[in-house]
């Protein structure tokens, strides 16, 4: 419609001698005489064809005779509201998924902890074993040594107690030497005063 207004009014467009517009003016004096000439600025409104309900689209009087659907009943909204993901489901579900790992990861820590404390006490009760043998070792040689210790220690004094004796004996014995060994001189010097030997 501005189209066909904007035509209607422009001025420099050129017309025919029969009024076409469009063509081109057949000689020079038409044309001078159509360039001052106005269009007409009345025209006729343009007709509308009225359309009675009944010539409509039977679908869209299918549709308007048809109740309204529920948005629910759609199946495209069914569909929408089946993809529909909830953002605090996401992060609830997430944060059960993180928590069960969570529970997870404590329990396998709890049970290597548990199993190496079962082993480092099994280590060490062998430790133990073998450290109480050791002293127990320890304590036997220990009363060995002193029961060796002591019986050097009688032995020494019994050797003591015999050299000591020895001593003495051979002191005895000593004595008794001298004493015959001068008896024996005595003896003969007697013997030898009364002429009964005589001394070369």
């Amino acid at each position: 419609m501005n189209d066909l207004h904007r035509l209607i009014w422009d001025q420099d467009r050129h017309f025919d001698k029969y009024g076409q517009f469009g063509a081109l003016p057949y000689d020079h004096t038409v044309n001078a005489r159509l360039s001052f000439q106005h269009v007409p600025t009345s025209y006729s409104p343009p007709a509308y064809d009225h359309t009675c309900p009944s010539q409509l689209d039977p679908e869209s009087d299918v549709s308007e005779s048809e109740p309204d659907q529920s948005p629910k009943d759609d199946p495209q909204v069914k569909t929408e509201a089946k993809n529909y993901i909830d953002p605090v489901d996401v992060i609830l579900n997430e944060i059960r998924r993180l928590h069960m790992a969570d529970v997870q990861l404590k329990t396998e820590l709890i049970t290597r902890l548990e199993s190496q404390c079962a082993m480092y006490s099994q280590s060490m009760s062998v430790v133990q074993g073998q450290l109480s043998q050791a002293n127990k070792l320890i304590e036997f040689w220990g009363e060995q040594t002193d029961t060796n210790t002591k019986q050097l220690e009688i032995v020494d004094s019994r050797c003591l107690d015999r050299h000591i004796n020895a001593q003495g004996s051979i002191k005895e014995l000593s004595d008794l030497m001298m004493t015959d060994i001068k008896e024996r001189r005595s003896f003969r010097h007697s013997l030898e005063d009364k002429g009964l030997i005589q001394i070369t």
